[in-house]
């Protein structure tokens, strides 16, 4: 035991009933804020935990599931992200992997498999190596030389199979992953029989982007502080607030959904006089968070125990006497392992905290002034600045324009505070924070300057004289509040701001550089009403630090959800037309710019999946059966630079054939070079559809494609195959079109004979007419109309597909009912017609015009939209036939005979050959 003076008392005995204990960790299994005793033991192929019972005695061993045979190491982490810890063995015996499920209670579900694949497992551990928000679990296998993890799929504790990290090694016992180039990724180090080693982890940087507002309350009247904190314990990020008007301090259950609707309201105490300033802190060391706040109608300092059943009349106050405080946060200020409360007093110019001495009543805590002449204290921030080990001050007086440190020399006396000016030539500094913005592993100081609306960050140059000052904004209107995190998990450290006079919440993107880091300023938000305070946490648990906000004009308390990513995939709407023609190929309805969001040295990304949505005019999903009548194909190209669509010159990537109902997911083949993204680049495809040529209007008259990129569109590290994080934006419609046909009708025809012999037989004239649907759509409803000139001795012997009508002046048609004509086919009809011998030759004519329409299209290319013939009429054979038959060659001696001035008869006869 550690008497606190860093000597040890004698070693106590926790148990001697579980042999070879070969691996023990700790952690509060059963949830009632003491550390419990887990152990691994290899003699009794069991695992076991010990309970602490906050009294200094342990509780006998209790085995945790069944036999672990040859069991060699134990973890503890929340797998299944229910707010308990679970348990991980490494058992040997089993060339096993396995977890034991927490019911928050310290009662153990039997194994749950992770692998069996692990050949002589030596050693287990959890972390977040993908940075989604859950905890995966690393492993090694001394027989096999594996170093390996897991991907935790569902953030319920379901694995992946296992993706190695380091094969072949020698005897690897034991694995630890960590941040070692600093580069906001997890490395991971390991030890072999016969070195250690460290892998490097490749993994593609990603983004931060906060494009989603939740309002967890509109009606916070005077919003003026914001704080997380987990206050139910049951593994999610709650919000507090403060709100000055009157005074209330409250709090919001979140349900682990993070939606707006979810967040129950518990008021913590709503007659706090303009309440100014609200943390959470487990003062009380019982494991739950309690709520600490400032008063300034009041004049006093509070902390509210919570008792855990989130009932506010069950929230035990807890105050202190100060003038107008300003401000109040928590920290181990004297190193005695539990939480001492801090305060500024704006109007008494003080900086001062209250010594924790496990008792109740705060106004018995010890109160030590670190500084009574700090000309309007506006804020402090505790932090290790000096890298002593001990917790140190930094603070800002708004009036005494100043930006100072107190080094805490821990002895707790108020006359051994060194003081330090940071900046004494800032106007009107609102905030501070303490964060390593150069990455050089020391605490550099942040501060929002109120009046000079700038946003600034000193140089911890471990010579507390000397802090080179850096400006990152000096043009940012009337800032209030400043926060220093990684907002972009590139594992160096950003700033957000909040901007009272800017109406605005901003982001400033650290490049990382470690002489002098260069900064890219983003909007958090930009119509926010007069922003007071921010903070930043995990709110919705993904593994990003989310930003949180309390404006006192609008009233409300909202969080923004980081929505960055390793990937984006910014769409634009390429349809500007009303109409497209079925049958028509090419038609390109998207752009998509697929960027990478990594930097340089991460591994190339390649896309594996688009997601569009079909649907019509008002937003009806498209059937399977509809689509794929109003498209053929779904293609996506890459563009060859030129910005516009050619089909001849782009690069086609994938296609899509058959078409499912609602949601089109289009896949790319893994490797294909096409479909990589570059390092810190991006690539520019079309997505472009072929439709089907027998569309028409009555199916589906308008319909539009939606590119689902809000979650859903994927991609993967080309070198890995490890699924890459997607930035958000919002999904892209596309305009409505109506599919339309065109049709371009062919009409030729072909006659028997010209002249007709009139009463040469039935059916003596025949006319074949054809029509030709040369596209580009099929057409439908097709009817062909055919206008018949039939003089007297004409008549309609047959149609092989038509109707015969009977027009107006006794003039026939013929309705000719085609129906479906597809494209390059062809349909015929023929027409006999009998002449017979009453009809008058030379003076009448046969014939028909010919036309083709359509009810679902429209007609192109008229030149050879209809089709005509006119036939002329031969006079009838004699009916004398000769009584002699002729035997030989007969000769035709024509004998004029004059029947009229006008007129002349030739006589033909026949003179047989003798």
């Amino acid at each position: 035991m550690n008497e606190m003076t860093n000597d040890f008392a004698p070693a106590q005995t926790l148990t001697d009933e579980l042999p070879r204990p070969v691996s023990i960790v700790t952690g509060d299994v059963d949830g009632n804020g003491t550390l419990d005793v887990i152990i691994a033991s290899e003699g009794g192929d069991r695992v076991a935990w010990l309970s602490n019972k906050g009294d200094g005695t342990i509780a006998g061993g209790k085995t945790i599931g069944g036999p672990a045979s040859d069991v060699k190491s134990v973890s503890v982490a929340d797998v299944d992200g229910d707010g308990d810890l679970d348990v991980l063995a490494a058992v040997a015996g089993d060339d096993a992997v396995v977890w034991y499920e927490n019911d928050g209670s310290g009662d153990f579900s039997d194994a749950q498999e992770i692998t069996d694949q692990a050949n002589g497992a030596s050693h287990v551990t959890a972390a977040d190596l993908d940075r989604d928000g859950d905890l995966d679990v690393f492993a090694t296998s001394e027989n096999d030389g594996k170093v390996a993890w897991f991907e935790n799929t569902d953030s319920a504790g379901t694995f992946g199979p296992e993706k190695t990290i380091r094969p072949g090694a020698i005897g690897t016992r034991s694995v630890t992953p960590a941040d070692i180039d600093n580069d906001g990724d997890l490395d991971v180090v390991f030890a072999s029989s016969a070195s250690i080693e460290r892998v490097f982890n490749e993994t593609i940087h990603r983004s931060a982007s906060f494009p989603i507002r939740h309002t967890v309350d509109p009606d916070f009247d005077g919003a003026r502080s914001v704080y997380a904190a987990d206050m139910d314990s049951d593994g999610d990020v709650d919000l507090l607030g403060a709100a000055t008007n009157p005074g209330s301090i409250a709090w919001w259950e979140n349900d682990g959904t993070t939606q707006v609707a979810n967040w129950t309201e518990h008021v913590v105490d709503d007659d706090y006089m303009t309440a100014v300033s609200v943390h959470a802190a487990d003062i009380n060391c019982d494991g739950k968070m309690d709520i600490l706040g400032a008063s300034r109608g009041d004049s006093k300092v509070t902390w509210w125990e919570n008792d855990g059943t989130n009932n506010a009349s069950n929230w035990t106050e807890h105050s202190t006497t100060l003038v107008f405080p300003k401000s109040v946060s928590a920290a181990d200020m004297d190193s005695d392992g539990d939480i001492d409360i801090l305060a500024t007093s704006d109007d008494n110019n003080q900086v001062l905290w209250f010594e924790n001495d496990g008792a109740d009543n705060l106004s018995n805590w010890t109160k030590h002034t670190v500084d009574s002449m700090f000309m309007g204290a506006s804020s402090v921030y505790a932090a290790d600045i000096d890298g002593d080990g001990k917790t140190d001050l930094i603070g800002s007086a708004f009036d005494g324009d100043l930006i100072a440190m107190w080094r805490n020399d821990g002895t707790n006396n108020v006359g051994n505070w060194t003081e330090h000016t940071i900046d004494a030539s800032v106007d009107g500094p609102s905030s501070v924070h303490a964060a390593d913005v150069d990455g050089d592993s020391d605490l550099d100081v942040i501060a929002s300057i109120n009046r000079d609306s700038d946003v600034v960050w000193w140089e911890n140059t471990r010579n507390l004289s000397n802090w080179p000052k850096h400006t990152v904004d000096d043009f940012f209107g009337g800032t209030t509040s400043v926060y220093g995190s990684d907002m972009d998990c590139d594992g160096d450290v950003d700033i957000v701001a909040a901007g009272g006079i800017e109406d605005a919440i901003h982001w400033w993107e650290n490049d990382g550089n470690l002489i002098s880091p260069t900064w890219t300023e983003h909007a958090v938000e930009d119509s926010i009403d007069n922003p007071r305070s921010i903070h930043v946490s995990d709110m919705d648990g993904d593994g990003d630090m989310d930003v949180l906000g309390a404006a006192s004009a609008d009233d409300d308390i909202t969080w923004w959800e980081n929505r960055g990513g390793q990937f984006a995939l910014m769409t634009e709407d390429l349809v500007s037309f009303a109409t497209a023609v079925a049958g028509t190929s090419g038609v390109a309805v998207l752009g998509v710019t697929a960027t990478h969001r990594g930097r340089v040295g991460d591994s190339p990304a390649e896309l594996t999946s688009l997601e569009l949505l079909l649907e019509d005019d008002e937003g009806e999903a498209l059937s399977a059966f509809h689509a794929n009548i109003l498209i053929s194909s779904i293609r996506v190209y890459l563009d060859n630079n030129s910005g516009a669509f050619e089909a001849g010159s782009d690069s086609l990537v994938t296609t899509l054939e058959d078409l499912s109902s609602g949601t089109q997911t289009i896949t790319f083949d893994d490797g294909d070079p096409l479909a990589r993204i570059p390092v810190s680049g991006e690539r520019y495809y079309f997505v472009v559809l072929d439709l089907d040529s027998k569309a028409y209007p009555s199916v589906w008259p308008d319909f539009r494609i939606t590119h689902l990129t809000e979650s859903t569109s994927k991609a993967e590290d080309f070198e890995n195959d490890n699924p890459l994080q997607l930035e958000y934006t919002p999904n892209v419609i596309s305009s409505t079109f109506e599919i339309v046909q065109q049709v371009d009708f062919a009409l030729s025809h072909t006659e028997s004979v010209d002249p007709v012999q009139a009463g040469s037989g039935l059916g003596n004239l025949v006319y074949q007419i054809d029509v030709t649907n040369h596209g580009p759509s099929s057409a439908n409803t097709v009817s062909g109309q055919i206008a018949l000139t039939l003089p007297e001795g004409a008549t309609v012997e047959s149609i092989s597909d038509g109707v015969l009508l009977q027009g107006s002046n006794a003039v026939p048609s013929i309705i000719w009912s085609i129906g479906s004509l597809s494209v390059d086919a062809t349909e015929t009809t023929t027409i006999a017609i009998t002449v017979d011998s009453s009809a008058q030759a030379g003076t009448d004519v046969i014939g028909f015009t010919a036309s083709a329409s359509t009810l679902n299209g429209t007609v192109i290319n008229p030149d050879d939209d209809e089709t005509s013939e006119f036939t002329s009429i031969l006079a009838a054979p004699p009916t004398d036939t000769p009584t002699n038959t002729p035997t030989g060659t007969p000769t035709l001696t024509p004998t004029p005979t004059e029947t009229s001035t006008n007129t002349m008869e030739v006589i033909l006869t026949e003179t047989p050959t003798p």
